[in-house]
């Protein structure tokens, strides 16, 4: 019975987060299903408090990803990769405009080359593509 309980809460949790009943944050659902736990004596205080306490780690490095990643927002930052790879996709990739198939290749190369594309925006490799490109270009 106990089994059944956990996973049903867990379900519940997880269907919360994924989809967001009345518009709650994330953190309302998942920080429920861990309440109900507790409240229904699946796992004890003192496990919950340790569980918690052991977690501290991974909670200060999100927060600190948090606080980089919207530093970068207002700085623009996502903004100007964005441009750049808008700037670049054509020379890199594709060679003619993104919104015509190059005369005299399959639809399927075409495709192929937007599926690299979309694989490599925003890793450290394309990162590095850009900046060697734009040392190069006269």
């Amino acid at each position: 019975m106990s089994t059944v309980l956990v996973w049903s809460i867990a379900i519940g949790a997880i269907a919360g987060v994924l989809f967001r009943p009345r518009e709650w944050p994330e953190a309302i659902w998942s920080c429920l299903g861990a309440a109900l736990l507790v409240v229904c004596r699946l796992i004890s205080v003192p496990k919950a408090g340790a569980a918690i306490a052991k977690g501290a780690d991974v909670y200060l490095f999100l927060t600190g990803m948090m606080m980089l990643a919207e530093l970068a927002r207002q700085k623009g930052v996502f903004d100007w990769l964005a441009g750049l790879a808008a700037l670049t996709i054509e020379e890199v990739f594709l060679g003619d405009p993104a919104w015509v198939v190059p005369q005299g290749q399959p639809a399927g190369a075409y495709t192929l080359k937007l599926g690299v594309f979309t694989s490599l925006v925003g890793t450290p490799f394309f990162f590095w593509l850009v900046l060697k490109l734009k040392r190069t270009s006269p």
